[in-house]
């Protein structure tokens, strides 16, 4: 009984412990060739903008090849020097699975034994989903999250709540979908001038 209260004491300080051995930046961080920038000086101020005055997620929303992921890119690379944790997601399959397939992100987060533990589960996906997830959110201090090209899928309730990760995470998502419940800045075809 008394070594089960010495390991309930010393459960907040391993746990610092191993956040310090957490890198910052969780997954690969896409450059960004600057000069592909050009003409969205005014969106990178208003989306800067917005983003710093709202807890809400984020989203860059705009036809296929307007530049959504290269101001993404764009943004992430320019501030992610003033975070303590810095992720990219790219949503090529749906959101949960875009976050479980990411074997950077898992590794990261200290997960990967975690994850084996789980794998013949009936419901892996969101059992690994819910793992990452819980596993940010303890990530305080100010991080930043980039979700690119999501879809319809990351509208649901539940799915939006969980990846808000409020109030240590700013989230951004880029996206073809309109879709609700965001903070939205949407792109337009630039002036052939």
């Amino acid at each position: 009984l008394k070594d089960l209260k010495i390991i309930e004491l010393l459960k907040p300080f391993v746990y610092e412990i191993l956040l310090r051995t957490v890198p910052k930046f969780l997954t690969t961080i896409p450059s960004v060739d600057y000069s592909q920038v050009l003409g969205r000086e005014k969106d990178f101020k208003e989306i800067v903008e917005k983003i710093n005055e709202t807890d809400k997620c984020f989203l860059i929303n705009g036809i296929g090849g307007i530049g959504k992921t290269t101001l993404a890119k764009y943004i992430v690379n320019k501030f992610k020097d003033e975070y303590d944790y810095v992720a990219w997601i790219d949503c090529s399959t749906n959101i949960k699975e875009a976050f479980v397939f990411n074997p950077d992100l898992i590794a990261s987060l200290l997960l990967t034994e975690e994850i084996k533990d789980i794998q013949k589960s009936s419901d892996y996906i969101d059992k690994c989903f819910d793992l990452i997830i819980n596993k940010m959110r303890r990530l305080r201090n100010k991080n930043l999250l980039i979700i690119d090209n999501a879809k319809e899928d990351i509208e649901y309730t539940k799915i939006l709540d969980k990846i808000l990760l409020r109030p240590y995470w700013k989230v951004i998502v880029t996206s073809r979908d309109k879709l609700t419940g965001f903070y939205a800045h949407e792109l337009s075809h630039l002036n052939e001038k």
